[in-house]
């Protein structure tokens, strides 16, 4: 029977980002196995998650400084079988607002090879997310983009993606079959969404549908349908599984410090009563 895998990742420095993320699927999630991908390194295993350690060699392709591996890097350590179901997400800026609920999990488990489950990103066309990516990146020549990615497609946000493991496998494979070719143009870390969206876009083995009820980000206005009640993302009548990029009222554990706090202040810090 498939399994249904939730996997992130991050390099070493920005692990402590990841940590409100994983302990909210600490909190919440009841129906997945849980992976951490360490690039370049060996995570613990806590927070209810395993840590796989991804060579740094294995991570090409990957999102710049942010060494994120959501293009499918990943899949190099991850124990998946054909037949199971992915679920990659980012971390830092992501929480997990509920458990998968039936109506997901029946979508989830009875996903056919070649579809895909994503969200739009913004209103920005193919073309004008790559000329935007090149102002960021401090070039302002004129962009001639070689022709097979001079088209139009949609940009979706790869913050969460699902698909089976064979799936994600010819998604990575094609990626990186194109990808010196986006790492001669960008170097900003969107890259990697822009060709992803590329390879689902260009290629008729792959159907993307839309999940709103898996994932809202702030990327973007909200869709219609969403909106922010109680300190949660919501679409129609119940939370999203996952929010993203959306900041919202919430309570840290006690267990988990913000990451912008320095592990030591050199002085004993005042105790809750």
């Amino acid at each position: 029977m498939p399994r249904l895998i939730l996997a992130s990742g991050c390099d070493r420095p920005y692990y402590p980002r990841m940590q409100l993320y994983m302990h909210s699927v600490q909190l919440n999630n009841r129906s997945a196995e849980t992976y951490l991908i360490g690039v370049g390194w060996q995570p613990p295993d806590e927070f209810g998650w395993t840590g796989l350690h991804l060579p740094l060699e294995q991570a090409a392709g990957h999102g710049g400084s942010s060494w994120c591996v959501q293009h499918g890097a990943f899949l190099h350590v991850l124990p998946a079988e054909d037949d199971d179901i992915i679920v990659f997400t980012d971390g830092g800026d992501v929480t997990m607002q509920r458990d998968f609920g039936s109506s997901e999990l029946e979508r989830l488990m009875a996903l056919q090879h070649g579809t895909v489950l994503v969200v739009p990103d913004t209103a920005l066309t193919f073309k004008q997310t790559a000329q935007l990516m090149r102002r960021l990146d401090g070039n302002q020549e004129p962009l001639e983009l070689p022709k097979h990615f001079d088209v139009d497609v949609k940009v979706y946000n790869t913050g969460v993606v699902a698909c089976t493991a064979f799936t994600y496998r010819r998604m990575y494979e094609l990626y990186m079959e194109f990808w010196h070719d986006v790492e001669k143009l960008f170097s900003h870390y969107a890259r990697q969404q822009w060709l992803m969206s590329w390879v689902l876009g260009c290629f008729a083995e792959f159907r993307v549908e839309i999940s709103r009820s898996l994932h809202v980000h702030g990327h973007a206005p909200l869709p219609s349908g969403a909106r922010l009640w109680s300190g949660m993302v919501w679409y129609q009548d119940e939370p999203a599984v996952f929010r993203h990029h959306l900041d919202v009222p919430m309570i840290w554990p006690r267990t988990v410090k913000p990451w912008w706090r320095k592990a030591s202040t050199g002085r004993r810090e005042r105790r809750r009563p």
